[in-house]
Formats: structure tokens, C-alpha cells, sequence
């Protein structure tokens, strides 16, 4: 598993082809893209459905998956206009 803070990131809210909500977050700076889903992300996926369009930086941990980069936790760190420490 591997872990890193994400600063300059744009957060998109999506579906599966099977109608399940999920959120892609995009580095900006390293063209990558995680996928987070309500099965990992059980202690903080209302947070993240509540305020994924306010969120400026997050701490991840995820695994490399030949599908992409599943986000297995997440923390946010900054909202727009808040700081949280």
C-alpha cells in the first residue's frame, strides 16, 4: 500500500455502469487518478459525498491496480477556505 498527500487536485463525482456513486480524484500535477469507493472508504464516505466539491487536499493510501489507484483511506486535510490540522 502506498500513501501520499494530494494538493492540486480537481474531485469528480461518478457512477458504475451498475448505478454505484463513486468519486475520481485527478493529481493535476502527475496526471494521476485515484477512484474511491463507499466499500473502502466506509468511515468517511459521507464527509466525502457532503463536501467532495470543497475539497482542496487530501492524505490518501492506495493500491496500484492494473484498473487504477483504489484509494483504501482517506483523510481531508483542507476544505475550501478551512484548514484542518
Amino acid at each position: 500500500m502506498t500513501s501520499t498527500i494530494l494538493e492540486n487536485i480537481i474531485i469528480e463525482e461518478r457512477q458504475t455502469i451498475n448505478g454505484n456513486q463513486f468519486f475520481m480524484i485527478q493529481d493535476q500535477e502527475k496526471k494521476n487518478a485515484y477512484f474511491c469507493f463507499q466499500s473502502n472508504l466506509k468511515n468517511i464516505w459521507t464527509e466525502l459525498v457532503t463536501n467532495w466539491f470543497n475539497i482542496e487536499k487530501v492524505a490518501i493510501e492506495y493500491e496500484e491496480l492494473a484498473k487504477g489507484n483504489k484509494v483504501t483511506n482517506l483523510t481531508i486535510t483542507q476544505l475550501a477556505d478551512e484548514v484542518f490540522v
